[in-house]
């Protein structure tokens, strides 16, 4: 029973993630973002002021 219990968990795991990636802007966005470990976001004029006065992180046009 503990093992039955066990795969059913594990599979209701795997389904939801399978499912999560696909909740993106398209299908693949979330997958791709994965593989590449790139992702555009977009900011506001506020985010951007703060990044470049603080240089908190490298921007990429």
């Amino acid at each position: 029973m503990l093992h039955t219990a066990a795969a059913i968990l594990m599979g209701t795991f795997v389904i939801i993630h399978i499912y999560m990636t696909t909740t993106g802007k398209t299908a693949v966005h979330y997958i791709k973002t994965m593989i590449t470990g790139y992702d555009n976001i977009e900011l506001t004029d506020a985010e951007i002021a703060y990044i470049e006065e603080t240089h908190a992180v490298s921007m990429k046009d």
